[in-house]
């Protein structure tokens, strides 16, 4: 009887404060809309069409911990917000140079702050993973592409080296005896990465309870495209060399990179399985232990938020955010 009711408390006070959230994080998105529809404008392009996917999907690992909010109550957190007027400067930063990675990323940072806020640093633990999710919709890793390049062209070079074919690097122009190949923007593998970081992502935090764990994981959802990528590159040299220069030169490399980067990934996480943790069992201590949190203290009434704080933080937070 007791744990219904709990149950229903928290529900209730839950339910408040993600529609206050709702309303707030809509009117943030309404206060800086330009920001808002050239983020999703990015979305449209090849590199960064997996951003559309990040809201629901952050959505889902944030709903599959719910249980966890059981034995919390929302409460705002008045000490994030000197943290919002920052991000609206820096906000205005971008917007003054033109910067549009800056004005995405801030954008979604101060949704973050205001959801971290409302709910409460406890709470935000919990939801911690769906949160630093949130900032994959932000369309970046152009800068990353000079560098992928090159070091595809160096990786590819020193494996024709190690297995005796004649190359030469320039650049990132590889010059073998039947032709030269460079590797240009759609080779770097950019791509890839990106894909196998946000698929990695979600991955830990599904299977995964352990940082350490998390972490290595995620470490390697990196460096294994990016040594896919250049044993990509490696391969559709060599097949020019050994006399296929007609297929390697009319095959979709495109195409043919996502098949061979995809089983890659697919084999990373099939290894990765073998280390998942399952989620913890609630302990039947939770049962027996009401009982003593209702003697120290009525959870009915530390699940019951306050809606005029809510309404306060939401107000003073978009108010903040309008300094831009």
């Amino acid at each position: 009887m007791q744990r219904a009711t709990l149950r229903k408390s928290f529900s209730s006070s839950w339910r408040v404060t993600l529609l206050i959230l709702g309303c707030t994080t809509l009117i943030l998105i309404v206060m800086y809309w330009s920001t808002a529809v050239s983020m999703a404008a990015q979305w449209l392009t090849s590199t960064y069409s997996h951003g559309v996917l990040i809201p629901p999907i952050s959505f889902y690992l944030g709903w599959r911990v719910r249980h966890d909010f059981e034995s919390l109550a929302p409460r705002p957190s008045f000490w994030i917000l000197p943290l919002v007027p920052v991000l609206a400067f820096a906000w205005l930063l971008g917007q003054l140079t033109s910067t549009y990675v800056i004005q995405h990323f801030v954008l979604v940072a101060m949704i973050v702050s205001l959801v971290w806020g409302a709910i409460g640093t406890p709470a935000a633990r919990v939801v911690g993973m769906p949160l630093i999710f949130l900032f994959f919709a932000v369309p970046m890793g152009d800068s990353l592409v000079p560098w992928l390049q090159d070091f595809s062209a160096w990786f590819a070079i020193k494996l024709l080296d190690l297995t005796r074919v004649p190359a030469l690097l320039e650049g990132r122009i590889i010059t073998i005896p039947s032709g030269k190949w460079e590797v240009a923007e759609a080779c770097s593998g950019i791509r890839f990465l990106l894909a196998s970081l946000t698929i990695g992502f979600v991955y830990v935090g599904i299977l995964y309870r352990k940082w350490e764990r998390r972490i290595a994981f995620l470490a390697a959802s990196v460096l294994i495209p990016v040594l896919a990528n250049g044993l990509r590159v490696y391969g559709i040299i060599v097949i020019d060399y050994l006399g296929g220069t007609r297929f390697a030169r009319s095959a979709d490399h495109v195409f043919a990179g996502w098949l061979f980067v995809s089983i890659i990934i697919v084999l990373l996480f099939a290894v990765g399985t073998r280390w998942r943790e399952e989620a913890p069992e609630v302990s039947s201590k939770d049962s027996s232990s009401e009982g003593e949190l209702t003697r120290h203290g009525s959870p009915e009434n530390k699940a019951t938020t306050s809606v005029s704080r809510l309404v306060l933080f939401a107000v003073a937070g978009l108010a903040l955010a309008s300094a831009a």
